[in-house]
């Protein structure tokens, strides 16, 4: 019997396993791709002074949050069905308000509000605060306002560094105090000594930064002269209002403490970043 030769070829050379480590650095250089992105689109929110993003209802004017971060996040953590995760879009809702306007400390409990707070509805309903009548703008005049603002950087030359810092420190000593009156609000705190010269101070504080800012000689943007024109005004009126009562908590309740004292620090984290916008003197 003849012997029929079997046709011979090159065998294939075996698959290789995929390389675990390449898979890794590919799927890390990704999600490290999106964390950049999504800080970048913070900074746009913040450069833009953005209100879309805010934690609060009556900032966004009854709008929904733009919960900008959530989409990244769940790109990363396995796309669309992600969104449904609602302990996902929590996380993320006081991220997209905290990134967009990173200009003051973490303070938990300045995001421990219901959930209302962060979803479109009326102004105040659901147990939502109330826009502080401060706040109140008329369209028009906030048109004028947003329409006239400098760019960042654009601003004349009006204060030495010395006088910036200065005035930067007053405002961050401010805020962390009206931040220590919230914290202590929020806890139904009822030590009228305490609260009243923790009150007292930011006033003081406050006082002497409205006329240093009054006696600078030279253009400054108007979110800095007048927010922190606002955030004095408010903080003198509730000093004037809680030492005539006594801190009587029959007269007000913790709510509305919490409420003037956070309107006061929204002003300040406005000013705060159009002082940015103020160049310094050279050669100062």
């Amino acid at each position: 019997m003849n012997a029929v030769a079997t046709p011979t070829r090159p065998k294939a050379a075996p698959k290789r396993a995929k390389s675990a480590g390449s898979s890794e650095e590919r799927d890390f250089i990704q999600g490290r791709d999106w964390a950049i992105r999504c800080l970048e689109e913070a900074q746009e929110h913040e450069d833009g002074q953005s209100k879309t993003t805010s934690r609060l209802r009556w900032v966004r004017k009854g709008e929904p949050q733009e919960n900008f971060v959530l989409g990244w996040i769940a790109d990363a953590v396995g796309g669309p069905p992600a969104l449904n995760n609602h302990a996902l879009r929590g996380f993320c809702a006081v991220m997209s308000d905290y990134l967009a306007k990173p200009a003051s400390p973490i303070y938990p409990h300045a995001y421990q509000l219901p959930y209302a707070e962060y979803h479109k509805g009326e102004v105040g309903a659901d147990g939502t605060r109330p826009t502080p009548p401060e706040m109140l703008e008329d369209d028009a005049a906030a048109k004028v306002e947003v329409s006239s603002a400098p760019e960042p950087g654009t601003c004349p030359h009006s204060m030495t560094a010395k006088q910036k810092d200065e005035m930067r420190g007053k405002m961050l000593q401010a805020s962390a105090l009206l931040e220590l009156l919230i914290i202590v609000a929020d806890h139904d705190g009822d030590d009228y000594d305490g609260m009243m010269g923790t009150l007292q101070f930011a006033d003081r504080l406050l006082a002497e930064l409205h006329k240093e800012i009054m006696e600078v000689d030279g253009d400054l943007p108007d979110d800095f002269r007048w927010r922190t024109f606002e955030a004095h005004a408010i903080v003198e009126t509730a000093e004037r209002l809680t030492f005539d009562t006594c801190w009587d908590r029959k007269s007000y309740n913790s709510s509305q403490l919490i409420c003037w004292f956070d309107a006061a620090n929204e002003c300040l984290i406005r000013a705060l970043r159009a002082l940015e916008m103020v160049k310094e003197a050279p050669n100062a």
